[in-house]
């Protein structure tokens, strides 16, 4: 099991009962900007392009690991999302269709085929770069998805990329917010592994600060590390679904 994989399936990842009640307060959903862009909301508009922006790379490695070039999986991505921008895909849509993160493979899957019926379509993305795809093999998303075993598979560990890298920039922005982004810089080595070389004399050396305080200090962090990821993983369901098997299914996803 991967370092990420066994941090996720651990201990510190507990039922929101469990937690205090700011940690409850979830931030707006995925279905929640879907419904509000199937409204053709303006402000939705952006919150939208966002939430493309941050899943791109399980749409991208899914294609890749189907059988597509580089050159044209990135053009198919971009002209997915250019559809799902003019909110052709969300007519009728519900959170009851239960997972986003099946929804959207099945708006992936249904584009695919509309694009098979019409091979002498014009690109509807215009040429316009929604996405940013430049360099994606060097960032090394073409490569782990060709290294999964199916097209589904790429796209799950892709999503459960896209969830820890969330989570990891919402726990960076909290750390700035409190004038700590230095503290952070240095303690987010401890994240997901012990850091290796490093022992906590050196560490606490580093801060400034004693052995104990420094492991505490990562325990915290750890801990709230855990508790976003649980709120991002809670935004992509629907009202109702099980969080913590989401979280197991992604933990075997990464591992």
């Amino acid at each position: 099991m991967s370092a990420a994989a066994g941090f996720v399936a651990g201990g510190a990842m507990k039922s929101s009962e469990s937690l205090p009640p700011d940690d409850r307060v979830m931030h707006t959903t995925c279905w929640t900007v879907v419904l509000e862009a199937a409204r053709q909301g303006e402000e939705s508009a952006g919150a939208l392009e966002q939430l493309c922006r941050r899943y791109w790379p399980a749409v991208f490695g899914y294609l890749i690991r189907s059988g597509m070039e580089t050159e044209a999986a990135q053009d198919e991505t971009q002209d997915f999302f250019a559809d799902l921008l003019r909110r052709e895909a969300l007519a009728g849509v519900s959170p009851e269709k239960g997972r986003f993160r099946s929804f959207l493979l099945a708006c992936l899957k249904n584009h695919l085929a509309n694009a098979r019926r019409d091979d002498a379509r014009q690109k509807r993305g215009g040429g316009l770069a929604l996405l940013p795809l430049d360099g994606v093999v060097a960032g090394g998303i073409a490569r782990d998805a060709l290294a999964a075993p199916e097209p589904e598979a790429a796209y799950d560990r892709q999503w459960a990329e896209a969830v820890m890298q969330q989570t990891h920039a919402r726990l960076a922005s909290e750390y700035a917010a409190a004038g700590r982004t230095a503290r952070f810089a240095v303690l987010r080595e401890y994240l997901m592994w012990d850091g290796g070389e490093t022992t906590g004399r050196d560490l606490a050396a580093a801060l400034g600060e004693s052995e104990t305080a420094v492991r505490s200090a990562i325990y915290r962090m750890r801990r709230r590390f855990a508790r976003l990821m649980r709120e991002e993983i809670a935004a992509t369901l629907a009202p109702g679904e099980d969080v913590d098997e989401e979280v197991r299914y992604l933990a075997r996803v990464l591992a």
